[in-house]
C-alpha cells in the first residue's frame, strides 16, 4: 500500500528535499530503488519547487501591480471629482445646461448643498481572509460620495536581545488604497513580513470638502500583543 504524503505542501516538499540529499549520500539498491528511479524522483522535486518559486514570485508581482492600481484609479478618482465639480460650476454660473452635453455629463436634476465638510466615518473594522487578504469595512455616511481609504504597517523591529522581534504600532507612512463610492473593500496587495496593518478612511465630496480622518482599525498577524485570534490570523497568511 502506498504511503500518503503529507497534506501540507509545506511539509511535502520540506520532506522530499530532505529525501533528495538523504537518497544522494547512499546506493539506490541498499533502499531497493534503481538509479534511473532516485533520478526521477530528483528531476520532479526540482521541477515542483522551481513552480512553487516562479507561483511565489508571481504573488508579488501582483500586490505590487495591485498598489500601482489601486493608487491611480485613487489619483483619477480624485482629478474626476475635481474637474467634474468645476463643471458643475461653470455650468450653474452660466445657466446653460448645454454645458453638460458638451461635456459628456448628465446634468444634476436635484442639486443638493452641503454646509461644511462632511462626518468622518464612524468605525472601521478589518479582518483577515482567505488567501492573506483583509477585509475593511467602514462605518460611514457617504451619501453617494468618496470614501478614502489609507493602510498604514505595523512593522517588527530587532530588540535589544538577539533573535528576538516585537510589534512596534506604525502611525505610518499612510498610503491610499482606495478612493470610491464603496464602504467595503478587500486588500488582497498587503505586504508579507508585517506583524499588522491599520486602516483608516475620510469622506470626500466632489468640491474636495474632506472629513476628518476616522479611527484607525487594526488587524495583527501574530504577535504578543495580539489575542488568541492572531495565532489563526497568521496561519491564513502563511498557507
Amino acid at each position: 500500500m502506498a504511503r500518503r504524503a503529507p497534506k501540507s505542501e509545506h511539509k511535502f516538499m520540506t520532506l522530499c528535499r530532505w529525501l533528495v540529499r538523504k537518497w544522494a549520500m547512499v546506493a539506490p539498491g541498499q533502499i531497493g530503488l534503481t538509479g534511473e528511479q532516485v533520478d526521477g524522483f530528483t528531476d520532479l522535486h526540482d521541477q515542483a519547487a522551481r513552480a512553487i518559486s516562479d507561483v511565489r514570485a508571481a504573488e508579488v508581482a501582483l500586490r505590487e501591480a495591485l498598489d500601482r492600481k489601486h493608487l491611480a484609479v485613487a489619483a483619477l478618482r480624485t482629478r474626476f471629482g475635481g474637474l467634474s465639480g468645476i463643471i458643475d460650476g461653470f455650468a450653474a454660473t452660466e445657466g446653460d445646461k448645454d454645458v453638460y452635453a458638451l461635456a459628456g455629463l448628465k446634468a444634476h436634476t436635484k442639486p443638493r448643498r452641503r454646509a461644511g465638510a462632511p462626518a468622518a466615518p464612524t468605525a472601521v473594522s478589518a479582518r483577515v481572509i482567505g488567501g492573506g487578504a483583509v477585509a475593511v469595512s467602514i462605518d460611514a455616511k457617504s451619501d453617494g460620495r468618496v470614501i478614502e481609504i489609507q493602510r498604514a504597517p505595523i512593522e517588527l523591529v530587532e530588540s535589544a536581545a538577539p533573535h528576538v522581534t516585537t510589534p512596534r504600532t506604525a502611525t505610518g507612512p499612510w498610503a491610499t488604497i482606495e478612493q470610491a463610492g464603496r464602504r467595503k473593500l478587500v486588500d488582497r496587495a498587503v505586504p508579507l513580513g508585517l506583524a499588522g496593518v491599520l486602516y483608516r478612511a475620510r469622506v470626500v465630496t466632489t468640491t474636495g470638502e474632506r472629513s476628518a480622518w476616522s479611527q484607525p482599525g487594526v488587524v495583527n498577524f501574530g504577535s504578543d500583543q495580539a489575542g488568541p485570534a492572531s495565532s489563526e490570523q497568521t496561519q491564513e497568511r502563511a498557507a
